[in-house]
């Protein structure tokens, strides 16, 4: 193999992996763009019953989300500075997570799942009518 071929060869190998890694990095920006994206723009709130769920995990609060989602970590630190307790699920890395995504249409994250329903996506003032909401159910429950 001539000196030509050698460098005609290794062109081709950097050119593969150029593209390789400029589609991985781009289907990666794509992936978090379409899950962040819209949750600060069309924050949800649905109707549900989700008591099953809350009582597996022995929580009032769950918090489906992912671990690179800085609308997720918001929302675990809105609960953390209000010494609201929650369980946090990673769809990555937790299977009833994952199910419970899929099962409410994928889309944006997080999803703040209450007792009668969830909210999808960081809002703190739906956050604060809902969190009020599940607390005082749950002080007239331990009153009675």
């Amino acid at each position: 193999m001539s000196l030509v071929q050698l460098i005609d060869t290794l062109k081709v190998f950097f050119f593969i992996f150029a593209v390789f890694l400029g589609t991985f990095a781009c289907g990666r920006w794509y992936f978090e763009w379409r899950h962040t994206q819209s949750v600060s723009q069309f924050p949800v709130e649905v109707n549900q019953d989700f008591s099953e769920i809350l009582a597996a995990y022995q929580t009032k609060h769950i918090i489906v989300g992912a671990s690179w989602c800085k609308f997720c970590e918001q929302t675990k630190q809105w609960f953390i500075q209000r010494q609201v307790p929650f369980v946090f699920l990673d769809i990555h890395q937790d299977k009833a997570a994952k199910t419970i995504y899929e099962n409410l249409g994928e889309g944006p994250i997080p999803l703040i799942l209450f007792k009668d329903g969830y909210v999808r996506g960081f809002d703190s003032q739906k956050l604060v009518s809902r969190v009020n909401q599940s607390m005082k159910e749950h002080e007239q429950k331990t009153r009675i």
